[in-house]
C-alpha cells in the first residue's frame, strides 16, 4: 500500500451532470458530499465510478450500471492499484458477492441509509445476506438502520454507525427570518403575519403528510401557514386532506412541489417550526433526516416523530421536540406551546444551530476516513 492509500468510490445514483437537482434525495446528497469531501481532504487518492441518472429511468440505468461494474471495477482496481472500495449504498454494494467470485480481494465498505436495506422486494431481500457476507465493513447512517442490517444477517462485528453530514455554507448567507418571510410573501404567497410550519421531503406515506393534516393540524389552535415542499405518489391523497381542512380550519396549507435549493433554504430561514410527522411503513424506513438538520442550521427547530433514523437527529429540548409516533394530541399541543412562547422558541433557535454544526461535513469526513483507515489496518 502506498503512503496515500487509493480508494475507489462507486455509487449507482448521482443526478445527471447537466441537471444537478434531478434525483436528489438524502441518499444521493450524502453520496455526492462524501465523495466531494474525500477528494478535498486528500487523505486518500480518490477514484470514482458513479452512475449519473435521472429518476425516470433509474431502474434500467441502475441495472446497466451494475452489469458494467462487474468488468469496470476489477479493471479500475488493477489500473489504480486500489486499496479500498467504498459503495455509496447497499444497492451499489449488491454486486459485492459477484466481485468476490471474480477474485476481487480488496476490502469493500458499504454505506447504508435505511430503505436500501429494508426495500420490500423478495429477490433483493434474499440477496441482502449474501451482500453482507461479502462486505468487509458496513457503515449505517443511524442506529435504526444498523439494527435493520443486523436483523438481515450482518455480522455485528462488521457494523459501524456514522451519521450523515450536511452542508452549512448556505445557512451563513441566509436572510433573517423576517426578511425571508417578506421574500416568500411576494413569490410564494406566504402570509408573513402567520407562523410558518414547513415540511420538506417526498410525498410518500412514511413522511406522514396525510396523518398530520387529518389528525394534528386540525387540533392546532394557533392559525398557521403550513407549507409542504416535495413531490411524490401521495399528492392526490394530500390534496384531498387539504380540501377537507378548508371548510373547518383557520389554517392555510400549500404544496409547492419540487423547488431548487435556494427556495428550500429560504423557506427554512422563514419558518417558525420544521415539521417531521413520520409514521412507520413496512419496508420503507426513515434512515436519518438530513432536512431536519438543514432546518436547524438556520435556527428553525423541529417537531418530529421519534422513530427510526430520526432518533439519531432529534434531541428533545435541544433542536426541537420529539413526539411519540401517532400521538396527534401531543404533537398539536407542542406546536401551540412553542408558538405561544417566544422566549422558548428563541432558545431553541440558538441551540438548534449549535446542534446542526456538529453534523457539518467538514467535521464528519474525518470520522469516515478514520473508519476507512482502520479497515485497511485490520
Amino acid at each position: 500500500m502506498a503512503d496515500k492509500p487509493s480508494l475507489l468510490f462507486i455509487s449507482h445514483l448521482h443526478p445527471p451532470q447537466d441537471n444537478p437537482l434531478e434525483s436528489i434525495g438524502g441518499m444521493q446528497e450524502v453520496s455526492q458530499q462524501l465523495l466531494h469531501h474525500l477528494k478535498v481532504s486528500g487523505t486518500f487518492q480518490v477514484h470514482e465510478w458513479v452512475n449519473h441518472a435521472a429518476w425516470k429511468h433509474i431502474g434500467w440505468s441502475t441495472a446497466g450500471y451494475l452489469a458494467k461494474s462487474l468488468q469496470r471495477v476489477p479493471a479500475l482496481i488493477k489500473q489504480y492499484n486500489i486499496d479500498l472500495i467504498v459503495c455509496g449504498s447497499m444497492v451499489t454494494a449488491a454486486i459485492s458477492p459477484v466481485l468476490r467470485a471474480l477474485g476481487v480481494k480488496v476490502p469493500i465498505i458499504a454505506i447504508n441509509h435505511g430503505q436500501d436495506v429494508t426495500l420490500p422486494v423478495g429477490p433483493y431481500q434474499w440477496w441482502v445476506p449474501n451482500v453482507f457476507g461479502a462486505l468487509t465493513r458496513v457503515i449505517s447512517v443511524s442506529e435504526a438502520t444498523s439494527l435493520q442490517s443486523i436483523a438481515r444477517g450482518l455480522d455485528p462485528s462488521k457494523a459501524d454507525v456514522l451519521p450523515n453530514g450536511i452542508k452549512l455554507d448556505f445557512a451563513r448567507r441566509m436572510p433573517s427570518q423576517k426578511e425571508a418571510k417578506s421574500i416568500l410573501s411576494e413569490v410564494h404567497s406566504i402570509d408573513p403575519e402567520k407562523p410558518l410550519l414547513l415540511t420538506v421531503g417526498r410525498l410518500v406515506e412514511r413522511k406522514g403528510h396525510v396523518w398530520f393534516l387529518q389528525q394534528v393540524l386540525s387540533q392546532v389552535k394557533t392559525p398557521v401557514h403550513y407549507v409542504m415542499i416535495g413531490e411524490g405518489p401521495q399528492q392526490s391523497e394530500i390534496e384531498h386532506a387539504m380540501e377537507s381542512l378548508k371548510t373547518s380550519s383557520q389554517h392555510q396549507v400549500s404544496i409547492l412541489g419540487r423547488q431548487d435549493e435556494e427556495v428550500v433554504h429560504t423557506h427554512y430561514a422563514a419558518s417558525d417550526l420544521f415539521i417531521m410527522p413520520n409514521i412507520s411503513v413496512d419496508g420503507d424506513m426513515e434512515g436519518f433526516g438530513i432536512v431536519l438538520l438543514e432546518a436547524n442550521a438556520v435556527g428553525c427547530p423541529a417537531v418530529a416523530t421519534y422513530i427510526e433514523g430520526i432518533r439519531d437527529v432529534i434531541d428533545d429540548g435541544v433542536n426541537g421536540v420529539a413526539i411519540k409516533e401517532r400521538d396527534a394530541e401531543t404533537f398539536a399541543q407542542s406546536i401551540d406551546r412553542l408558538l405561544s412562547d417566544p422566549k422558548a422558541l428563541i432558545r431553541l433557535r440558538s441551540s438548534s444551530k449549535q446542534r446542526a454544526e456538529t453534523f457539518e461535513w467538514q467535521v464528519l469526513v474525518g470520522r469516515y476516513e478514520q473508519c476507512f483507515l482502520s479497515t485497511l489496518k485490520s
